[in-house]
Formats: C-alpha cells, sequence, structure tokens
C-alpha cells in the first residue's frame, strides 16, 4: 500500500506531513513529492504511468492551490482514486479551489477533503477496502472515537 502525497508547491509540506504521520500510524507508506500540472506535466504523467504498471494499492493525495489542475490531470490518467486536500491563505483562494473542483469533467473524479487527519482517515479507509487487517483496525479506531464521546 502507498500514499503518494504530492504537493504543488513547498510551501504545502506541513500540511502533507501531517497527512503522512497519520499514515504512517496506520503502517501505510507515503511518499512526498513537490510537482506541478502547469511547469512539469511530463513528470506528473510519466509518475502516474509507473504507478498505473505497479500492481500496487495506491491512493494519491494531493495538495493543490489554486486552480487544482494537479488532482484533475492526476485522476484523469489514473487507475488509482485521487483525494484532494487544498490548504488556503484567504478566503478568495478557497472559493477559487473548491469552485474548481466541483466542476471537473467528467473522466476526471477526485474527492475534496481538507482537514489533514481526515485525509488520511479517508485514504486509509480506501485502502482499508482490499485489507482485512487494515479494515479491522479502522472499525476499532471508530469504536474508539466513540466510547471517547460517553
Amino acid at each position: 500500500m502507498l500514499v503518494p502525497i504530492l504537493m504543488e508547491s513547498k510551501s504545502e509540506e506541513a500540511h502533507a506531513r501531517k497527512i503522512a504521520e497519520y499514515l504512517e500510524d496506520f503502517g501505510i507508506k507515503s511518499e512526498l513529492y513537490v510537482v506541478s500540472a502547469f511547469k512539469t506535466p511530463e513528470l506528473v504523467l510519466d509518475m502516474v504511468s509507473d504507478f498505473n504498471k505497479s500492481g500496487e494499492d495506491i491512493v494519491y493525495i494531493t495538495i493543490p492551490n489554486g486552480s487544482n489542475s494537479l488532482s484533475g490531470m492526476i485522476s484523469a490518467s489514473s487507475i488509482h482514486p485521487v483525494i484532494a486536500s487544498p490548504t488556503f491563505r484567504n478566503e478568495a483562494e478557497f472559493f477559487a479551489t473548491i469552485h474548481s473542483m466541483v466542476r471537473y469533467p467528467e473522466g476526471a473524479p477526485s474527492t475534496c477533503v481538507v482537514n489533514a487527519k481526515n485525509t488520511a482517515d479517508a485514504a486509509i479507509r480506501m485502502l482499508a477496502m482490499n485489507n482485512d487487517s487494515l479494515r479491522k483496525r479502522v472499525a476499532k479506531q471508530i469504536v474508539e472515537l466513540k466510547e471517547s464521546i460517553e
């Protein structure tokens, strides 16, 4: 199991590392990359092509900014799910990014989760669909969460 975490800028590294830490708690390997749909499209497409051939269970997490082209580019070329987990510096950026995500064309599906822990949890649950021991850990985590409220 692998979760490539792709940032469009080094400035999103703190958010990426939080996600990676949560994944690590579940024994899930992640790899961090800084790429751009506009500046390094060949690198992105080559990476996706290699992961498509790997046979490994993969969930991409993208950390977009602005137009969120990276998530759409990956999801349109990948056989694996994509979770966009954008960061925002201001309200205008928030609305621009969310707006671009909900208007993706057919064939470029991605999920949007903003909170770092929820992003990791979404990836973990996707990977748990094909992994019984991980599914049991997720079920245990849910029980523990419910017990913490009682």
